[in-house]
């Protein structure tokens, strides 16, 4: 007689639990955008309270929230002076969420310039695995992010098919932190690119870097994947682009 109430907290249990995650994701996302877009005096947050309210929760939702950024080494709590913003060249950018986050800042050149010579070492790596290892599914939405980029292709689809490579090629690797780094490749949000049937003018030396690529894949060949994969980004992570698809994520 008692077995059935007491699956029926646990589901209540289990529910309200749901609910609290939510509500504390909302807050971190709410909270992660107040610091990239405001500005405060000194670094430092409103007071716990002010935040709850302004954001319609709980202080214990809203603490729950702030200890995850805490884990991201996004701000710090100090008894006295209460949450300060930590300087955003210390936040752990190798979280999905904070790199997210900076992108939603002004355009930082250091960052991107960071983000790019990481890029530069990591993904040639990834390449090489990548071409021997990946499953066909994996293999073929490599390839066919390849011949998108070879064909006639508007601006919008290009930057689409450009992040696509990038992405699947960590996420292919064998090693479990490359496939951690995919956000790395992701792009920033950008709200001009003309999604008409203006079409981009690739230059020859990144078609044949893009082709070369694609043949070291087709055959299985990791030291040609990874010559491969460092002119690839030798067009998209250090500038030889012509302007056509210069892009300040890249």
């Amino acid at each position: 007689m008692t077995t059935e109430p007491a699956r029926n907290d646990r589901q209540v249990a289990s529910a309200f639990a749901d609910l609290t995650r939510s509500r504390v994701e909302v807050s971190l996302d709410l909270l992660a955008g107040t610091i990239v877009t405001r500005s405060y005096p000194d670094q430092l947050l409103p007071p716990q309270d002010v935040l709850a309210a302004e954001f319609g929760v709980s202080r214990t939702v809203l603490r729950e929230a702030i200890s995850r950024l805490l884990a991201r080494n996004m701000v710090e709590v100090r008894p006295k002076s209460g949450t300060r913003i930590v300087d955003a060249r210390q936040w752990r950018v190798s979280d999905q969420e904070v790199v997210r986050w900076r992108h939603q800042r002004e355009p930082d050149p250091t960052f991107q310039r960071d983000l790019a010579a990481v890029r530069q070492l990591l993904e040639p790596l990834a390449a090489a695995e990548a071409a021997v290892y990946s499953n066909d599914p994996t293999r073929e939405r490599i390839l066919a992010a390849c011949y998108r980029r070879l064909a006639p292709i508007n601006h919008a689809d290009y930057e689409k098919y450009r992040e696509t490579l990038h992405v699947a090629i960590l996420a292919a690797s064998r090693n479990q932190l490359l496939r951690q780094m995919t956000c790395f490749a992701e792009v920033r949000p950008q709200g001009d690119l003309d999604g008409g049937s203006t079409l981009v003018d690739v230059a020859d030396g990144e078609r044949q870097a893009i082709a070369q690529l694609a043949a070291a894949f087709r055959e299985r060949d990791a030291a040609a994947a990874f010559d491969a994969m460092e002119r690839v980004n030798a067009w998209d992570l250090t500038g030889m682009r012509s302007g056509h698809a210069q892009n300040a994520s890249f």
